[in-house]
């Protein structure tokens, strides 16, 4: 059943939250199949992933995290994705961003500040440089977009403070 309902399933994203659901991650999974099962879900996700770029890159909602889990499973053997489209960029550098909140204790004001999942961001495609590349192509499409900033901050050095 649980193949069944992964076959179904059109993102990456959505893939990599059920296996997550169903396996044996600690603190993430349920142990809701058998061991090895849970084991071949996770490397056909990583399979499919690194064979095939998504068919449906707007709808990645957790892009990253899904090329993350490829390349801390890998290892030294994971090679680097290139990325293309920019839909598929858009959708990778949108899953890297969150933003902090801070406050202090004698106002209200809250300080938000936007960050990147940097050292993800290099380990899934490889250096500086195609994330570098990956943003023109971002910027050929959206202009200059408050993503397409983000990006640019984090390649000129800057680092955010810790609150």
């Amino acid at each position: 059943m649980t193949q069944a309902i992964y076959d179904g399933i059109t993102t990456y994203s959505s893939r990599h939250a059920l296996v997550q659901l169903v396996g044996y991650r600690d603190g993430a999974g349920q142990k809701l199949v058998s061991q090895p099962f849970a084991q071949r879900l996770e490397e056909r996700l990583i399979g499919d992933m690194l064979s095939t770029h998504s068919s449906n890159p707007a709808n990645e909602w957790a892009l990253l995290r899904c090329y993350w889990l490829a390349a801390e499973s890998l290892g030294e053997s994971f090679t680097p994705v290139g990325f293309e489209q920019p839909d598929e960029i858009r959708s990778l550098f949108h899953s890297a961003r969150s933003v902090a909140r801070a406050q202090s204790m004698d106002s209200r004001v809250v300080r938000q500040e936007e960050r990147l999942f940097w050292d993800g961001l290099v380990r899934v495609l490889g250096s500086e440089q195609a994330i570098h590349d990956a943003n023109t192509i971002l910027r050929g499409v959206d202009g200059e977009s408050s993503l397409v900033g983000l990006v640019d901050l984090y390649l000129s050095g800057w680092r955010p403070k810790e609150f």
